[in-house]
């Protein structure tokens, strides 16, 4: 079972950083933006993963993340954002950037309470 998440995972890393180069009519700013967001959402990714390997410590405060069910939630989530930023080339920066930021702030939260990362499932 774990051979098997830990290729979920690599997968789904794979489809978080995919988008970027997709993006060829994108402007460098919001590649990087988005790129960003990336890399703060696996950054979460790896401190949900170490709260629920640590539930003495830790509990999850998102009901809808659940141990089953928080890698594929925050996998999609990176690409229904990317999908309507592309899709929305108008109001690319409205989307990225509020999205970055809240990103931004969880995975600040998380560490200021002591959350680690962990990408062993």
């Amino acid at each position: 079972m774990k051979t098997i998440k830990t290729i979920l995972f690599i997968a789904g890393l794979l489809i978080l950083i995919s988008p970027v180069a997709r993006a060829a009519d994108w402007s460098p700013e919001h590649k990087t933006v988005f790129t960003i967001l990336t890399v703060l959402n696996v950054a979460d990714i790896a401190q949900t993963t170490y709260i629920y390997n640590h539930p003495e410590e830790f509990k999850e405060g998102n009901p809808l993340m659940t141990k089953e069910a928080y890698l594929p939630l925050m996998v999609g989530a990176n690409i229904l954002i990317w999908w309507m930023a592309d899709k929305y080339e108008d109001r690319r920066s409205a989307i990225l950037y509020p999205f970055a930021i809240l990103k931004g702030l969880v995975v600040a939260r998380n560490a200021s309470m002591g959350v680690g990362f962990s990408f062993s499932f």
